[in-house]
């Protein structure tokens, strides 16, 4: 069971160097919530203000400077 899950974190992790390769610079835990939530809104273009999507997301375990750093980081990106 474990053997599957490293495979399809890795696929995962491939498939997002193919798409978004900065993505890994920017979040350095691809698979934490506000990692995914973020990329969820890159994906389906809910918002181009990133600040607004990241900062919901990371509750009080981030600081409005990380929160700033990683928008300023996407929008750079995108």
């Amino acid at each position: 069971m474990s053997s599957l899950y490293v495979q399809a974190k890795l696929n995962a992790r491939a498939l997002l160097d193919q798409v978004f390769p900065a993505y890994e610079e920017i979040f350095s835990d691809l698979f934490s919530l506000t990692a995914l939530k973020t990329l969820q809104a890159c994906i389906s273009s809910e918002s181009r203000e990133w600040t607004e999507v990241i900062r919901p997301l990371t509750g009080k375990s981030h600081s409005e400077k990380w929160i700033r750093a990683k928008a300023e980081h996407l929008d750079i990106r995108s």
